[in-house]
């Protein structure tokens, strides 16, 4: 992954999926029954159910009618009693993708905060644009991806955290015991070695929303999302 990248073994934690990156992540910047986390609604889950479990505030950030998120309401949630960011990025189930110019003021309204931005990029491959050439800059970034979307191997069940090397050493305090296995690297490094193939299954996926917005447009079915 360090050579895939082009980042230094220092910078990536690997972990169980995403929702292990997620789970770890809170349980290291955050003090059960004082701090808040912000995140968009709807999405993932897990955000809410590990708030539930850790005694966090839930701040959900909503979308318009037009589907976008609410990114001035985002802002102002963040404040001293904020431990988290989580931004899905693009996001589902309703799709949107924020660009540099809105990750940089988010990043900045949290570096006010002391608060961390963790942007999941699960799904980056489809939208194309990702965060990751700042985390060298913004010490208060992590990046959390896996080969569960893009990939099609959720049953490997491997993800990992980019960021700061002060703060993945950090995160790596919640290690397991087992945080993966040999099948799931070698699958892993398969797929890593071979991008065509992936480069191939996006394609098809993307296809499959321009096909099923045909059909939906034949029957004049209301519908959000197959941009990306």
């Amino acid at each position: 992954i360090s050579k895939w990248l082009g980042l230094p073994k220092e910078n990536i934690f690997l972990t169980e999926g995403v929702s292990s990156a997620i789970k770890s992540i809170i349980e290291c910047y955050t003090l059960p029954g004082k701090n808040n986390i912000i995140f968009p609604h709807p999405t993932f889950a897990m955000y809410s159910v590990y708030c539930k479990m850790f005694n966090l505030k839930q701040r959900k950030i909503n979308y318009n009618k037009n589907h976008q998120l609410n990114f001035d309401l985002l802002l102002k949630s963040i404040d001293k009693k904020t431990a988290v960011v989580f931004l899905p990025n693009p996001n589902i189930p309703i799709e949107g993708t924020l660009g540099k110019k809105k990750i940089l003021k988010i990043l900045n309204r949290c570096r006010k905060f002391k608060v961390i931005l963790a942007i999941d990029e699960v799904y980056y491959p489809f939208s194309g644009y990702t965060s990751l050439n700042l985390i060298k800059k913004h010490k208060n970034l992590l990046v959390m991806r896996s080969f569960s979307k893009a990939y099609g191997l959720a049953a490997i069940r491997l993800g990992y955290i980019l960021g700061n090397a002060n703060n993945i050493d950090y995160i790596s305090k919640t290690r397991t015991a087992y945080e993966s296995n040999s099948y799931s690297l070698e699958v892993a490094s398969f797929f890593m070695n071979h991008k065509s193939e992936v480069f191939r299954y996006i394609k098809d996926v993307k296809y499959g929303f321009k096909y099923f917005k045909k059909k939906l447009d034949i029957y004049d079915i209301k519908y959000n999302g197959g941009k990306d």
